[in-house]
């Protein structure tokens, strides 16, 4: 059995940064991911953001290796292997807040060359503009709280559309009706 300082789940942005902060310190780590490359997980499919994913099937590299420390930063399965690992009291586990972000994105070239950030809301920073890796513009995320057995569907409902244009226009009265659209989605996993 191979040893390792440290064991990091997730190779979304969270697990790879604190992968480089411990090896940056001297530390042996290992950073698993479920997914077929880096950065493939939840967040992904938003705002450009990486994030893991968790699934790892008998014999892989995570269930061979021994590791003296875990960090666990498998995004939305990180309650689930908590629950996994061994001598993990159960008062300590954490609960899981499953929370949904859509994004709608602008029809045609958008007037802006900054982000706009609104007054936060209850659960986040509200809908704000954000431009994406090709300029296009990107309203988003909104919050959708998901029950614990609500499938992991992850497609944007055109229905929050009208909702979206509400929020838009408390900082952008001009929005042209009908200019958003459900934000293109990563491919699925």
């Amino acid at each position: 059995m191979e040893s390792v300082d440290a064991l990091v789940v997730g190779a979304g942005v969270v697990g790879l940064a604190v992968a480089r902060a411990l090896a940056q310190r001297g530390r042996e780590v290992v950073v698993v991911e479920a997914e077929a490359g880096i950065g493939r997980g939840v967040s992904a499919r938003s705002s450009e953001v990486v994030h893991g994913g968790l699934y790892y099937p008998s014999g892989s590299l995570k269930a061979r290796l021994r590791a003296r420390s875990l960090v666990n930063s498998a995004g939305l399965g990180a309650p689930a292997l908590a629950a996994r690992i061994s001598g993990v009291p159960a008062a300590t586990l954490p609960r899981a807040y499953r929370c949904k972000g859509s994004y709608f994105a602008l029809a045609g070239r958008a007037p802006f060359t900054r982000l706009i950030y609104p007054l936060p809301d209850a659960a986040g920073l509200g809908v704000h503009l954000t431009l994406d890796l090709a300029g296009q513009a990107r309203f988003g995320p909104d919050t959708e709280w998901l029950t614990d057995d609500a499938a992991e569907d992850l497609r944007v409902d055109p229905a929050r559309g009208a909702a979206f244009e509400a929020a838009v226009r408390r900082y952008w009265p001009g929005l042209p009706a009908g200019a958003l659209a459900p934000a293109p989605q990563a491919a699925p996993r």
